[in-house]
């Protein structure tokens, strides 16, 4: 009878899971709606870019050309006034929330 080793991170989660790992896409998103969902992620702390989405601006958003519709442009990035943390695993909120002066919509909700 064979037996496999067992894994013994399995049902672990890694560090990166539980910071989470946003994606560039969801913040580009984010930088043109103004509205972030993070809801059920397992987060026990929001990841430090999600803090600085309208201040890292990539340099690809900086683009001046006109002719590419589909880029960025910095001058159309919108501050974000949603941001949803529901169905997560934080005990508490970073200070740097005050990067966020137009937020009208936070939930925490479990």
């Amino acid at each position: 009878m064979h037996r496999r080793a067992r894994n013994p991170g399995f049902g672990r989660e890694s560090a990166q899971e539980k910071t989470g790992d946003v994606s560039d896409v969801l913040l580009r998103q984010a930088r043109k709606s103004g509205q972030l969902n993070l809801s059920n992620r397992g987060l026990t702390k929001v990841p430090d870019k999600v803090w600085r989405v309208n201040l890292d601006v990539p340099p690809e958003a900086k683009n001046v050309s006109l002719d590419c519709a589909e880029d960025d442009k910095w001058w159309e990035i919108v501050d974000l006034t949603k941001l949803i943390l529901a169905s997560n695993k934080l005990t508490e909120i970073s200070p740097e929330i005050a990067q966020f002066p137009a937020l009208a919509v936070l939930d925490v909700s479990i």
